[in-house]
């Protein structure tokens, strides 16, 4: 779960950079402990103000605990209440930036049941209308790690995320995967900033969609210390596979869905 690797992590990588807001990861960030105190303080703050959130309501009338909506820019902040509503047990809806303050009661319409110490994304909606799916914490934590044992990351990786958090791809593969081996997680200036940031923070791993992919390659925006990216989230073009290559980065291409926490399948040689 969510609060055991928080401990274990803030155990094993205490005063370490967990989550960088500066290029200079010495300059800005919090470290494991920070971060671990900061959830578990958000945790309690969300008991005080919303209740038991295992709690069964009485009947009809009587209503379900709180679902915490998170609805924020991708922000230090942003990490902290996401997981400290998942930390407290709180069905936890991550909704995207853009999707405007006037829709948001339609979010609502597809959360007809309530499931504690889980989150909700909202998948696109390729083959009928957009779905809220429920993932929990197991399957989230599972699928960092199966990544792991065929991409391996470590504590002394830097990966920068630029792949929205409220998707599960971004979630997993530019959050909960590196934070779970204890790496530093580069918080950039976001898509505007996405042409120069890799230079400017020096991440040695990056997960991407293809756009984003064949964007840096025509900016020249790969940085030197960039080791290895992940691209997922639809087709790649095998011209940007063998651009990437003769960078001298590893490419990998990965697969999945969000009802499948993200990936199901990943190439395992570079050559696949």
């Amino acid at each position: 779960t969510f609060d055991t690797l928080l401990e274990d992590l803030a155990a094993e990588y205490g005063d370490k950079p967990a989550i960088a807001f500066h290029p200079n990861d010495e300059e800005e960030y919090i470290t494991y402990a920070e971060l671990k105190t900061a959830i578990f303080d958000k945790a309690e703050e969300y008991v005080k103000q919303y209740g038991n959130p295992h709690r069964v309501p009485k009947d009809e009338n009587d209503k379900p605990p709180a679902t915490i909506l998170i609805h924020e820019l991708l922000s230090k902040d942003w990490i902290i209440d996401a997981a400290g509503a998942i930390v407290a047990g709180f069905q936890t809806a991550l909704v995207d930036v853009t999707v405007e303050d006037d829709d948001i009661p339609r979010v609502w319409e597809n959360c007809i049941e309530y499931h504690p110490e889980s989150f909700l994304f909202f998948a696109s909606g390729t083959t009928s209308k957009g779905r809220a799916v429920v993932l929990t914490q197991t399957a989230l934590l599972r699928c960092a790690w199966n990544g792991q044992k065929m991409l391996p990351c470590s504590s002394k990786d830097r990966l920068l995320s630029v792949l929205p958090l409220t998707h599960v791809f971004g979630f997993v593969c530019g959050f909960l995967w590196p934070l779970t081996q204890g790496a530093t997680i580069q918080l950039g200036t976001g898509v505007r900033g996405l042409a120069t940031d890799p230079v400017n923070y020096k991440p040695t791993i990056m997960s991407l969609v293809p756009t984003m992919l064949k964007f840096l390659l025509q900016v020249d925006g790969l940085n030197p210390e960039l080791g290895i990216i992940l691209v997922g989230g639809g087709p790649c073009d095998q011209s940007l596979i063998d651009a990437t290559r003769r960078k001298g980065v590893s490419l990998y291409f990965g697969y999945g869905l969000t009802e499948t926490a993200s990936g199901i399948a990943i190439s395992s040689r570079e050559g696949d």
